[in-house]
């Protein structure tokens, strides 16, 4: 005899996305694509961070974004929405995915709110799929491409990538 069981919900990750702000940014030169080569020092703000749930159910599909619609695109102009949808379609998975975003950087402050929210994002769905797939770009509403980089030098889009010893206060 078998008892009508419905499936236990899929469990929800929290992670926390914090700020960045680039110490130093220098624009080397415009490249034939349109994009620029640059060289940036790159900081994370530990104590500044957004908090994005991400709920994965295999059951079903679409991806649904929740959070303030005053201050942020709850649609697929989402830079989230916009991980998630490039996830799936580089991993070839299927699932609808619920993504509740709790702002607590300040939008468009160049404090890379939006981006760091999508790397959390792509690092939920690793944890949830149990793989990473080699490269993901996310484009922005405004054609750029972003990625998450912090406390890091940083060349030509992000290929070259060196990590810095922390930087000490001085009185």
């Amino acid at each position: 005899m078998h008892a009508n069981r419905q499936a236990a919900p899929p469990e929800a990750v929290t992670l926390r996305a914090p700020a960045k702000v680039n110490l130093t940014l220098e624009v080397i030169e415009r490249l034939a694509n349109g994009f620029h080569r640059i060289r940036s020092i790159m900081m994370k703000l530990d104590h500044l961070a957004d908090a994005i749930r991400v709920q994965v159910d295999a059951r079903g599909s679409g991806i649904f974004i929740h959070g303030d619609p005053a201050r942020i695109p709850l649609d697929e102009t989402n830079l989230c929405h916009r991980a998630a949808r490039a996830y799936l379609a580089r991993t070839n998975k299927a699932a609808r995915i619920e993504i509740a975003i709790e702002k607590a950087i300040p939008v468009a402050a160049g404090l890379g709110g939006g981006s760091s929210d999508a790397a959390a994002v792509l690092r939920a769905l690793n944890a949830h799929f149990h793989r990473a797939p080699r490269r993901i770009r996310v484009r922005s509403g405004r054609g750029a491409r972003s990625r998450r980089r912090t406390r890091w030098v940083s060349r030509p889009r992000g290929r070259r990538t060196q990590s810095l010893n922390a930087i000490t206060e001085k009185h």
